[in-house]
């Protein structure tokens, strides 16, 4: 009988003990915050259906540094879901780790004290409004891996004095960086084809735009009401302008190389009121000293006015490729 009631008690422990864990696994796997021991800071996830998780939203007590986690459950953290830190006024710093690939609309909208963000090397899209009407944000350092930004994705980011865009990136959205008013200067890289409509609209600091060799399109009021941009010129590659894509630049020279063509679109895309000079050179300095010449879409060096000893010529100046020496 001794034995037979040892027996049971050790079936019944096991029982338990079965049961307590089954338990602690459900709980486990029913349970949507986490808590980061490291800031101390809870996250909601949601399960992909691949069995990655994006960060849903952020319950945290009052915090000026959010740190996003690389992983949860031991499977990556792979993006930013929708408002999962809009309006968050607490917020001055944001990390986001190389495992992100996507970050969702309005994800920092509306962070009002938002001062730095910095992105990990797996970021691959900015949703729309992502980081709009993010009034303090000054410093943002975009993914290499960057290929589009949403519409209105830094819309109103009226700190932000400049931004590296990289040369991974495809598409600028709608009104991308409209209202920037703090923005001094855009290089668009080569990489770019598309710059949307009023992408750089009311950037009232803006003196010095550079087009890279690849921009096929500049959208309807793309730099309109950019009353300090000086100077652009447009690249080779460009075959279609929206309409007014300058308006109200009042002290803008558009520099292009192609006589027929810019005379095209003087009167096809520019309206009356938009006082702006549209000036043919034929030949140009680049900042790097070299002097080039252009004719029928292609470049040729015609001389050098620089002081370094070494020199690098490249293949292809504003779009046109440099066929001569």
């Amino acid at each position: 009988v001794k034995r037979e009631s040892g027996m049971v008690m050790k079936k019944l422990t096991s029982i338990l003990l079965v049961a307590v864990i089954l338990i602690l696994t459900l709980s486990l796997s029913s349970c949507d915050v986490i808590t980061n021991h490291k800031s101390k800071k809870e996250f909601r996830f949601a399960k992909q259906s691949d069995g990655t998780y994006i960060v849903e939203h952020f319950y945290g007590s009052a915090s000026n540094e959010i740190v996003i986690p690389s992983t949860y459950r031991l499977r990556p953290v792979v993006g930013i879901g929708d408002k999962a830190f809009s309006e968050m006024s607490s917020i001055q710093s944001v990390t986001i780790p190389d495992s992100v690939t996507s970050i969702g609309k309005n994800a920092f909208s509306n962070c009002s004290e938002l001062k730095n963000v910095t992105m990990g090397e797996g970021v691959v899209s900015i949703g729309d409004c992502a980081f709009s009407v993010c009034f303090s944000l000054e410093r943002v350092t975009l993914s290499d891996s960057l290929t589009s930004i949403g519409a209105a994705a830094f819309m109103f980011c009226t700190s932000l004095k400049n931004v590296q865009i990289p040369d991974s990136v495809e598409n600028i959205g709608y009104a991308a960086f409209s209202g920037c008013v703090s923005l001094t200067y855009v290089t668009i890289p080569d990489s770019v084809e598309i710059i949307g409509s009023c992408a750089f609209s009311a950037c009232d600091s803006l003196k010095s735009v550079t087009l890279g060799n690849s921009v096929k399109e500049i959208g309807e009021n793309a730099f309109s009401w950019c009353e300090k941009l000086e100077s652009i010129i447009i690249p080779y590659s460009v075959d279609g302008i929206g309409y007014w894509p300058f308006e109200g630049c009042y002290r803008l020279e558009i520099i292009y190389c192609e006589d027929d063509i810019g005379v095209y679109w003087g009167s096809k895309w520019n309206n009356s009121l938009i006082k702006t000079k549209w000036s043919y050179k034929w030949s140009h300095q680049a900042e790097n000293g070299i002097t080039y010449t252009f004719s029928k879409g292609t470049a040729s060096v015609t001389g050098y006015a620089g002081t370094s000893t070494t020199l690098e010529i490249p293949s292809v100046i504003y779009g046109y490729p440099i066929i001569s020496i």
